[in-house]
C-alpha cells in the first residue's frame, strides 16, 4: 500500500482537515490545529505532501519522523540529531525498533 495523494480542506471558521489517499482506495482523515490554518495548509501542500507520497501509510512512525524532521530543518533547529541516533541503536544491534 502506498500514499498517492494528500489533500487539505480549510473550513470558513478556521478548521483544517487533511485527507490521505492510498493506491488501494483507502483514505484517512486528520484535523490540524486551527492556529494559522492557511500557513499549515501551504506547508502541507508544498512540502509535506512531496515527502510522504509513495510511502507506506502503515509505517506510521516512519512517515511521522519524515515530516517531523522537515519541520525542524525549516525552523533551523538541530534537536533531531540525538533523537535520530536513538532509532539507529536497535538496527545497529540487529534488533527491530518499537514500531
Amino acid at each position: 500500500m502506498k500514499i498517492t495523494d494528500i489533500k487539505s480542506y480549510a473550513l470558513p471558521w478556521g478548521s483544517l482537515f487533511v485527507k490521505v489517499e492510498t493506491d488501494e482506495g483507502l483514505c484517512g482523515w486528520g484535523e490540524c490545529s486551527p492556529m494559522n490554518a492557511q500557513v499549515i495548509r501551504g506547508m502541507i501542500e508544498r512540502s509535506l505532501k512531496g515527502l510522504v507520497v509513495g510511502m507506506n501509510p502503515l509505517e506510521i512512525a516512519r512517515v511521522w519522523e519524515r515530516m517531523f524532521y522537515l519541520i525542524l530543518i525549516a525552523m533551523g533547529r538541530d534537536e533531531s540529531r540525538p533523537y535520530r541516533g536513538q532509532w539507529d541503536w536497535p538496527r545497529d544491534r540487529g534488533q527491530l525498533g518499537l514500531f
